[in-house]
């Protein structure tokens, strides 16, 4: 707990001396590096309102995640995407999906084009298109649950129904994949 506290006061420093330098700099201006290009979105999909608000520092989130006896989920999306907002309608728009979700897991959004800073599973800066293309979270939807060591334990790229959604969940927040695979466990379910 107490790393947690001091990592939020570091970035807290951190961008107090950015502001700092910024101000005492001449003429006001500082030599930065630019994120890599990537467009603004539009949110035309609003995503759920109950999706973790998050700084995406992935390692953080997950011990967030785990001190409140969750696991994390990253959603992968983009603007217009016609299969992430059937995701939304189908999937997220179910009371009983949306009350597991959000009992067993932290939900953290991922923009596969978004240009957010963002610290991955080792601890490495990012940024959000640069980390979907690295674990190959490009289709979207895709939905990744991490353990609680940060590793992907499950990936589902694609839309999935509701019944198999409601499956994975109910897989990943019982820890089952230390039993079985993903494939024999619904193969059990049968």
């Amino acid at each position: 707990m107490m790393a947690l506290v001091w990592t939020g006061y570091v970035r807290y420093l951190c961008s107090i001396a950015g502001l700092l330098l910024l101000s005492l700099s001449p003429a006001g201006v500082v030599a930065l590096e630019a994120p890599p290009a990537g467009r603004v979105p539009d949110h035309s999909q609003d995503l759920p309102a109950w999706f973790k608000p998050s700084f995406l520092d992935i390692p953080e989130d997950v011990a967030e995640a785990a001190g409140q006896g969750k696991r994390l989920m990253l959603f992968f999306h983009q603007d217009g995407c016609g299969a992430c907002q059937r995701f939304y309608d189908e999937n997220f728009g179910d009371q009983a999906i949306v009350n597991t979700t959000q009992r067993y897991f932290d939900v953290v959004a991922i923009d596969i084009n978004g240009n957010r800073a963002l610290v991955d599973m080792q601890g490495r800066d990012s940024y959000e298109n640069q980390f979907a293309r690295r674990i190959k979270g490009q289709v979207t939807p895709t939905v990744m649950f991490l353990n609680e060591r940060a590793e992907i334990i499950l990936r589902i790229p694609g839309f999935i129904p509701r019944e198999r959604f409601m499956q994975a969940l109910k897989y990943v927040a019982e820890h089952r994949e230390q039993q079985l695979g993903f494939d024999e466990y619904l193969e059990r379910q049968r």
